[in-house]
């Protein structure tokens, strides 16, 4: 019997689901998670038919429907969950990945094919860059461990704003990645930040000044803060002593751009232009790119770190690099970057523009039996925490008062993809916040609305 006679004999979608023993095999799912593990286990058997038209001749259409509830009774793997963000993050959640450009997910997937190096990626992203040398580590924090251990190499003392080593990293405090790295922290400034008298005065009194870590947390203004120095000034100050100067930029963009962030923002390349040595940059931000960390600077600081501990154990996949280099290749044509860009997209999206989206759905919200009103609000731009901290702008939601908050709570945890909203709800209200909400996911976001729930499947 010939493969095609075989999947002739194989009942229709819909009469698989009806089956008997297939309808006791997803109970335990609602029916959009059942129909697709339906679908993927028709794909998997029709695969194996196809390859094994001998063996499975004998069969008849029953046994292969029991061979189809075994593959749907086996244990899964979920795959990372998609989700419709109405949160206002741009980005900052440790479990949150950020949307990517198709070109970079197409570089990722024709590098994860084959055999890759790194060598010409990290050349080019040097150049785009204005350094001599680049790397690509898993995370920032590994590319500032990576170049504080090669440092480290010949000890000596890490000159530091109070401002920045107070800021916590994943791995502890920024004392204890130093220290880790065979360098000593010494603090300076107060509170309220640093002026540059204070770092020259530390590099003058210290015995062993090796560098200098300025980390520019973007989107965060510390109330009452002093006036620091710019990086071309201490640049200035820092190399005379031939101290290395390192700028931790979190999740700035490689380069200048003409989206309009509403903060201050140092590019990488505006870094180096200002006369910093050494750029640590993350893949996420305003980058928009794969969750990794970029190390930039002179080629012999760089190709020394290529010899420690984070630098080896630490090094990015082809996929990432690939990724990465696919998403700086944009910044090319910064001009095109609010078309082809998602962060950048999203950020660059006029407020008027929200409010309309917003004013237009809050009634349609609101004619849910689990709504009791639904309003279009004005959201305000909130503080980052940290260099990689949670950043919202300015944007409009809709505010849901509920009549049945488990229920609609349920709905957002159910629905495919999922709904995060807001996690703080304004005046006992779940807010909707369209800014990171992409247009395309509108017609999603106002399913979870509908009367009928969950929504049969065609």
């Amino acid at each position: 019997m010939s493969p095609q006679d075989l999947l002739g004999k194989l009942p229709s979608l819909n009469e698989l689901v009806d089956h008997p023993r297939v309808k006791r095999a997803i109970d335990q799912w609602n029916r959009s998670d059942a129909l697709a593990r339906v679908r993927t286990a028709v794909h998997d058997l029709s695969g194996e038919v196809a390859r094994r038209a001998e063996d499975l001749g004998a069969k008849s259409p029953v046994e292969l429907v029991e061979q189809l509830v075994e593959r749907l009774q086996r244990p899964t793997l979920a795959p990372p969950s998609v989700v419709v963000n109405a949160t206002g993050e741009l980005w900052g959640s440790a479990r949150q990945a950020v949307p990517m450009a198709d070109s970079a997910l197409d570089a990722a997937c024709r590098s994860g094919g084959s055999y890759a190096v790194h060598g010409a990626a990290t050349r080019a992203i040097a150049e785009l860059l204005g350094a001599a040398e680049a790397r690509v580590l898993s995370t920032p924090v590994a590319a500032l461990s990576a170049v504080l251990e090669a440092l480290g190499q010949q000890s000596g003392e890490l000159i530091v704003a109070k401002t920045d080593a107070g800021d916590p990293l994943p791995q502890g405090p920024l004392a204890t990645l130093a220290q880790a790295a065979g360098l000593e922290v010494v603090e300076v400034g107060g509170p309220g930040g640093a002026t540059l008298e204070d770092y020259t005065r530390a590099i003058e009194a210290s015995c062993a000044p090796r560098a200098v870590l300025v980390r520019r947390q973007e989107f965060l203004r510390v109330e009452g803060g002093v006036a620091g120095p710019t990086l071309a000034e201490l640049a200035s100050s820092v190399h005379q002593s031939g101290v290395t100067l390192i700028a931790d930029l979190g999740g700035a963009p490689p380069v200048e751009t003409p989206i309009d962030t509403g903060v201050d923002t140092v590019s990488a390349k505006g870094a180096f232009a200002a006369g910093a040595d050494v750029v640590v940059l993350s893949g996420i931000g305003l980058v928009g790119g794969p969750a990794c960390g970029l190390l930039a600077g002179p080629r012999a600081l760089i190709e020394a770190s290529d010899a420690t501990h984070s630098g080896q154990i630490a090094a990015a996949s082809n996929l990432t690099t690939a990724a990465l280099v696919a998403t700086l290749e944009m910044f090319a044509k910064p001009e095109q970057l609010r078309f082809a860009h998602p962060i950048s997209r999203l950020i660059d999206t006029p407020l008027d523009n929200l409010r309309t989206r917003a004013e237009r759905f809050a009634p349609q919200v609101a004619d849910s039996s689990l709504v009791e009103s639904a309003e279009a609000v004005a959201l305000g731009a909130e503080q980052a925490a940290g260099p990689i901290g949670m950043v919202r702008l300015p944007s409009w939601g809709i505010a849901v008062s509920a009549t049945d908050f488990p229920a609609l709570e349920a709905r957002f945890n159910t629905a495919t993809p999922a709904i995060t909203p807001r996690n703080a709800l304004l005046d006992g209200r779940v807010v909707l916040d369209l800014r990171t909400v992409a247009p395309v996911e509108d017609a999603t976001l106002l399913a979870v609305f509908a009367e009928e729930w969950p929504a049969e499947d065609a």
